[in-house]
């Protein structure tokens, strides 16, 4: 199984670890595989990938999608409200963020894994169906996938990376 994140090496696995340690919890499962190497296939962080490793090569999830002509994040929270939100009890809407990103994470993968030559057009296609689908069939439970739920062809992700006023801009220091 393959562990994909997007800045996970620097922020989610991390965690992971340091809260197991501070709870006395066993995760063998996360030593099992190197999840926890840069360099391993087990473990793909989406973001050191598309930067190639490089600090002045990264852009943020948001930036990504975006650029990619994805929703990307929600307007009513950003990353660096999320302990505020905890601090204030607000626990279902730091969830529904997190749902967000994994939506934009995930859409971000399939169209990295279309790039690799991992996924043909077909494929790919069926992904972003199957997921728009599925955002479509909560939209009535989960009001912060709404607009998440529109799924874009190899076709539609070209024209709109091809549209896009300078997609290198938000790589730019």
């Amino acid at each position: 199984m393959q562990v994909v994140t997007f800045n996970g090496n620097s922020f989610d696995l991390p965690v992971l670890r340091y809260r197991a340690m501070i709870n006395k919890v066993s995760a063998p499962g996360l030593s099992a595989r190197p999840y926890f190497n840069r360099y391993s296939e087990d473990a793909l962080d989406l973001c050191d990938a598309l930067s190639s490793f490089s600090m002045q090569g990264k852009a943020t999830l948001h930036e990504i999608s975006k650029v990619l002509g994805l929703p990307g994040k929600p307007d009513s929270i950003d990353g660096s409200e999320v302990h505020r939100y905890f601090q204030d009890g607000k626990i279902q809407e730091i969830a529904d963020y997190c749902e967000t990103d994994i939506v934009n994470t995930y859409r971000v993968w399939l169209r990295y894994e279309l790039f690799r030559g991992r996924l043909n057009a077909e494929v790919y296609d069926a992904s972003e169906q199957a997921l728009a689908e599925y955002i479509q069939s909560k939209e009535g439970t989960k009001p912060h996938l709404r607009g998440m739920g529109i799924a874009m062809t190899g076709e539609e992700a070209r024209q709109g990376a091809i549209a896009s006023a300078n997609p290198l801009a938000v790589l730019a220091p």
